[in-house]
């Protein structure tokens, strides 16, 4: 897999879009909230993520890596950015209310069901056809690139993949698989050959 590092290479991209890897904070069952949350703050996607860490949201390790990579890069390029709402609460907050026009955070489903890596792919291409915007810089955790670029390749949208040299894990994280590399690839490899059978990847 060609992984472009050089920021002339990153610069032909013109949206930067994050996929979350893991939480400290609410499982998957209690994603309810957030739905309230952004409900309440009328879908404004900084104010809801400010309500959201002043409850004590911790986004994990993980999140705050991207969340940094993903900050140096749009300060780099001046791209907008389409995060996972993870992400989102992992920037610098204060970093995060100055730059908040270039930034749309994608959250759960109303439901509150879990937003799996595809359900996020899928609203970042709207959002990414309604904006005219035409080819993403995907960020992600290492360990999560392959599935996520091939789904996103599969959506036709062809993403510059970088390596981000992000392999941390978060041994307090709410979701196992992301608390170790053993308990994620036992996850993820019967993830991926499901992906493939459901032809997603």
């Amino acid at each position: 897999m060609t992984k472009f590092t050089q920021l002339e290479q990153i610069d032909e991209g013109d949206v930067i879009v994050a996929c979350s890897f893991g939480r400290n904070s609410l499982r998957d069952k209690e994603l309810y909230v957030i739905s309230r949350i952004y409900n309440q703050t009328q879908n404004q996607d900084f104010v809801a993520t400010a309500a959201l860490l002043k409850l004590g949201f911790d986004p994990g390790l993980p999140n705050r890596e991207i969340a940094e990579l993903c900050q140096r890069l749009s300060s780099q390029t001046a791209r907008p950015m389409i995060l996972q709402w993870e992400v989102a609460a992992a920037l610098d907050l204060y970093w995060y209310q100055q730059n908040q026009k270039r930034i749309i955070a994608v959250w759960p489903p109303e439901n509150g069901s879990h937003l799996s890596t595809r359900g996020f792919a899928l609203t970042a291409q709207d959002i990414m056809n309604i904006a005219g915007l035409r080819k993403p810089i995907l960020v992600t955790h290492n360990y999560h690139q392959l599935r996520a670029s091939l789904i996103f390749k599969k959506l036709g949208l062809n993403p510059i993949i970088i390596d981000t040299k992000i392999n941390s894990f978060d041994a307090n994280s709410v979701q196992p698989f992301t608390r170790s590399l053993k308990n994620w690839m036992a996850r993820e490899i019967p993830s991926r050959i499901y992906h493939w059978f459901a032809e997603w990847i």
